[in-house]
């Protein structure tokens, strides 16, 4: 069974205010699965926003580390829940992906 932990925050994106939550997918081994972020509408129902991790196939990731999908994920929100280590930190860990180079975070909550 999935293993299942998140964080809400609220973020800002093209003007549009929005009640965002991160849910961290993990497997059977406890290796995370997928990193998605989930909008909480004002009615309480969840919809999908964005999936900012990748498949996980590489030797580099270590525990609670994901590749980022860095090339379809608005640039804003990825430098927002990077920014300041609440969510995220870069390890400064780079692999090549399917479309290009993708950085490796470490999850932090």
């Amino acid at each position: 069974m999935n293993k299942i932990e998140s964080k809400i925050f609220e973020f800002t994106v093209f003007e549009i205010f929005s009640k965002l939550q991160i849910r961290v997918i993990k497997n059977e081994e406890n290796k995370i699965d997928e990193v998605k972020i989930i909008k909480i509408r004002e009615d309480g129902r969840y919809l999908p926003f964005a999936t900012i991790s990748q498949e996980n196939f590489f030797d580099e990731i270590e525990e609670m580390e994901f590749v980022v999908n860095n090339w379809q994920t608005y640039e804003e929100l990825l430098d927002f829940v990077i920014q300041d280590g609440t969510f995220f930190i870069d390890t400064g860990k780079r692999v090549a992906s399917k479309y290009g180079t993708s950085p490796i975070w470490k999850i932090c909550f």
